[in-house]
C-alpha cells in the first residue's frame, strides 16, 4: 500500500500519491495525522528499507519481500546504534550488516546495498533517487515524517510502501524481544507447551 502525508485527494494527486498506476485510495489517520493509502503497481527509482535486525524473523522477511517485490535496486539500512529502546541484546554493527546482505543476496534477484543508520531518516533525506520506503506499521510516522522532509528540501515525497503486522500464534507481534525471551521461534510458533491445567 502506498502511504502519501497529505490531507485531500487533490494535493495527493499532486504529489503523484494519484494516478500513474495507483488506485483505491482511502483516508487513515496516524499518529502524523491523515493519510492517503493506495495500492503500488509500479516503481520508478531505488527502494529503501530499514531497521536493528539483531536477528532475522519472519516479520522482517515480509518487509524484504514486499522490497525485492518491487523489482527495484534495493537500500537496507542498518542502525549503527539502536534508534529505540531494545530489551535484548544486539550483535554488532558489522555482523548484522552481514547478516542482512547475505539473506538479501541468497533470496533474491535484485541489486542490494546495506548502509548504516545514525537516525531515523538515512540517506533518503537527502537523496532524490529513492522513490519508495518499505515501512512497517510500527514505523509509519517515522516515514510520513520523512517524506515531508524530502518534500521541504524540494524533492519528491515517497511512495510508502505499508506493510502489515506478522502476528504469532498467539496473534501478538512477532518480535526479536519475544523470539530471543524464548515465547516463539523466528516464524512466530510457541518454543514449548503452554500448560492449560490451572488446577491448584
Amino acid at each position: 500500500m502506498f502511504v502519501g502525508p497529505w490531507p485531500s485527494l487533490d494535493r495527493a494527486a499532486a504529489f503523484g500519491a494519484v494516478g500513474r498506476g495507483f488506485k483505491s485510495p482511502r483516508a487513515r489517520f496516524t499518529d502524523c495525522g491523515w493519510v492517503w493509502v493506495v495500492s503500488v503497481s509500479s516503481v520508478g527509482g531505488r527502494v529503501a528499507l530499514g531497521g536493528t535486525f539483531a536477528l532475522i524473523h519472519r516479520g522482517h522477511i515480509r518487509l524484504f519481500d514486499e522490497a525485492a517485490r518491487l523489482g527495484a535496486p534495493v537500500t537496507v539500512g542498518v542502525t549503527v546504534n539502536p534508534l529505540i529502546r531494545k530489551y535484548h541484546e544486539i550483535p554488532s554493527f558489522e555482523e548484522r550488516c552481514e547478516r542482512v546482505r547475505s539473506f538479501f543476496t541468497s533470496t533474491y534477484d535484485v541489486p542490494v546495498e546495506v548502509v548504516g543508520l545514525r537516525d531515523h531518516y538515512g540517506p533518503v533525506a537527502s537523496d532524490p533517487g529513492y522513490t519508495h520506503l518499505v515501512t512497517s506499521e510500527e514505523s509509519l510516522a517515522y516515514s510520513c515524517e520523512l517524506s515531508k522532509v524530502r518534500v521541504g528540501r524540494g524533492m519528491g515525497a515517497l511512495n510508502i510502501v505499508l506493510v502489515e503486522t506478522v502476528r504469532a500464534f498467539d496473534g501478538r507481534p512477532v518480535s526479536t524481544t519475544r523470539i530471543l525471551g524464548g515465547e516463539i521461534d523466528l516464524e512466530g510458533r510457541p518454543t514449548c507447551e503452554v500448560r492449560r491445567d490451572y488446577s491448584w
